[in-house]
């Protein structure tokens, strides 16, 4: 059954195709914009299915993979399209294709699904940020400095050691 909830983690995944459109037509500052909105949805539907009383076992497993699908798309994006920092966008698309591929695994040869811990979910909202701060790169919103590369750089450690 699709609840509210699901149909807002659904909405995230219809709008990759839209940022990535954006993206590609060099309108960055739409990409932004619709990439924020499809962030947001990550708040939204939680707070949805809580409010509603109708959390899913569908839902709990959409809303982590329509994360994954939202920032591993954009991040293949701005791999493609966009030079700054690249080492650091393949580290992060790695982890979270292994995180995704092993979520699969588990679920499909063993039916085990793995909840995402309340770390897990701070982990996710540091790679929105980290995603944000190469669109306002991009934009040029405000130039790179070294302390924010610095501080990214330390949040990436923190991410390898309690992401998982």
């Amino acid at each position: 059954m699709l609840t509210i909830a699901n149909f807002i983690s659904l909405s995230r995944i219809v709008l990759v195709p839209v940022i990535i459109f954006f993206m590609v037509h060099d309108a960055w500052n739409l990409a932004l914009f619709i990439f924020i909105a499809a962030a947001l949805t990550d708040l939204l539907d939680g707070f949805v299915a809580r409010r509603s009383k109708t959390p899913s076992k569908f839902g709990k497993i959409l809303d982590p993979l329509a994360d994954k699908i939202l920032l591993c798309s954009v991040m293949i994006a701005m791999l493609v399209l966009h030079d700054y920092l690249r080492p650091i966008l393949y580290f992060l698309l790695c982890k979270e294709l292994l995180l995704l591929a092993g979520g699969a695994y588990l679920w499909c040869r063993h039916k085990k699904f793995i909840a995402p811990s309340k770390l897990s979910r701070f982990v996710a909202i540091l790679e929105i940020c980290f995603v944000l701060f190469m669109f306002a790169i991009r934009l040029n919103i405000f130039p790179a400095s070294e302390f924010i590369f610095n501080l990214f750089i330390f949040l990436l450690i923190f991410n390898v050691l309690f992401s998982v």
